[in-house]
């Protein structure tokens, strides 16, 4: 008889809050579930959100300045998807594995997109998304990879070709002339700067768009916790008034 009693309570006071407010329930329950459960990604649909933050980490971490199947790039691999899993608003759940076959379904289809933009010439192309204008800097930063690191040699090799050059001086040389030699040279010479400046350039670029990215993510984040907590309080309150129903109900069953 108590449980029936009770059983009857609930639903009086379920039925005022409806009556009085009503499709409050449904809508506090689908919020609630909303805001607790955040969406996971294993690359198995389209999340562009998702892809674009990947592109970013890629841009700026840059995997392919070392060769394939080696440590040092899987390692990259590894530290990028180690970032994303810690990203808080935008949930992912992936792996150096994932994170790089993805990358690489992504390159094959934008790449496609640009040839057969490219065989219908004379039609008007769409802008650019985010993603695709990610995808262009990497892959030009990727193609420009092997001329910079060529770069690189030919200054390291001319670097030690006039050390070499410098010794071999030095030692036919008395320590006064080495002095007065060094003394008379153009103070201040530029040195030849190595490396390309598009990918210099390329590389700041990222960085910046991916802190405003994070700064972004920061604020949804601060924003859906203050929508929780005002959720919360609306719970609070309509516990509190359930309460107090269930004090008046009761007290009215018991006389």
């Amino acid at each position: 008889m108590r449980e029936k009693s009770n059983t009857a309570i609930e639903a009086f006071i379920f039925l005022h809050v409806e009556l009085h407010t009503p499709g409050l329930i449904p809508l506090m329950t689908q919020k609630l579930r909303c805001l607790c459960k955040q969406k996971e990604v294993k690359w198995n649909g389209t999340e562009e959100e998702h892809d674009v933050l990947l592109c970013r980490e890629i841009l700026v971490s840059q995997p392919f300045k070392f060769k394939e199947r080696t440590v040092e790039r899987g390692k990259i691999w590894d530290e990028i998807a180690n970032r994303l899993n810690n990203y808080q608003t935008l949930k992912f759940r992936v792996n150096k594995r994932s994170v790089r076959e993805r990358f690489k379904l992504m390159k094959e289809k934008f790449k496609r997109k640009i040839q057969d933009e490219e065989k219908a010439s004379g039609i008007d192309v769409e802008p650019a998304s985010e993603l695709e204008q990610a995808l262009e800097d990497i892959c030009a930063l990727e193609e420009s990879l092997p001329e910079e690191v060529m770069d690189s040699k030919q200054a390291k090799a001319e670097a030690n070709k006039l050390k070499a050059e410098e010794i071999r001086q030095k030692a036919m040389e008395s320590f006064g002339q080495t002095k007065a030699r060094e003394g008379q040279e153009e103070p201040g010479k530029k040195k030849r700067r190595g490396g390309n400046d598009s990918i210099q350039f390329l590389r700041e670029k990222s960085e910046k768009e991916l802190e405003v990215r994070k700064q972004e993510l920061k604020l949804k984040e601060k924003e859906q916790e203050r929508l929780f907590e005002q959720q919360r309080e609306m719970m609070r309150l309509m516990q509190s008034q359930q309460q107090s129903m269930m004090a008046l109900v009761s007290k009215l069953v018991n006389k």
